[in-house]
């Protein structure tokens, strides 16, 4: 087997949230696909996919781009210089989600492991936040302008390094391209930065797709090929 052990820090780590941004379907002339967008983005920005209206491998510039900010297109700039790079990821939802790296392979260094909420206790689906075992200062709102209702089932027991990083795996970790990531749960994840491009990563679920659950990665711009001038 090609093992290949993780150093014991990478050189760039993020936080990625998986969610739910309301508000829900409420009027039947709402237009469709507008409301209870899904998610998937660097968090505190949290913004949801919108197709840019010049390619990415146009711009080159990712989200620094000023025209890809306004458009609000969630696209993760990683440093030239990285090559180890982290990503935590945390499930603020109801649903598992199989979580899909274009260009380059991941290694699953970490998961949580609720005895609460796995794939053989699927109670927790309609699990309200405030009935939930997760520790209060681990508990997180997919969208906390939105918690009434039915966006109140959208919230996730979130990775602590200060707890959890005692189990992760570093010596022999899973290697895959997919991965899935239980309900109101998280995994850590790393990759190599070494494939020049700008990549979808994405939930794999049909459903997910054309609501927004998909960000993009940007890896050594400088590197990318140059497109051609009659593109």
């Amino acid at each position: 087997l090609d093992v290949q052990p993780e150093p014991e820090e990478p050189d760039v780590r993020y936080v990625v949230t998986l969610g739910l941004e309301g508000p829900l379907y409420k009027d039947p002339a709402d237009r469709p696909l507008t409301r209870g967008r899904w998610y998937m983005d660097i968090d505190g920005r949290r913004w949801t996919w919108t197709k840019p209206a010049t390619p990415l491998l146009h711009t080159k510039s990712g989200a620094t781009c000023p025209e890809l900010a306004e458009e609000q297109v969630p696209v993760l700039n990683i440093p030239e210089d990285a090559e180890t790079v982290e990503i935590v990821l945390n499930n603020l939802s109801p649903t598992a989600h199989n979580i899909h790296m274009h260009g380059m392979l991941f290694q699953v260094i970490n998961v949580a492991d609720f005895q609460w909420c796995n794939v053989n206790k699927t109670a927790c689906f309609v699990m309200p936040e405030f009935l939930n075992p997760c520790p209060a200062e681990d508990r997180a709102y997919a969208d906390t302008n939105h918690t009434g209702g039915l966006e109140a089932l959208y919230w996730g027991c979130t990775y602590n390094e200060k707890k959890d990083k005692r189990t992760q795996n570093l010596q022999t970790p899973l290697r895959k391209d997919s991965f899935q990531v239980w309900q109101r749960s998280w995994a850590v994840i790393r990759f190599k930065a070494d494939a020049p491009g700008v990549w979808q990563f994405h939930c794999h679920m049909e459903q997910h797709i054309p609501l927004g659950m998909i960000m993009a990665l940007n890896i050594k711009p400088s590197q990318q090929p140059k497109i051609p001038d009659d593109v």
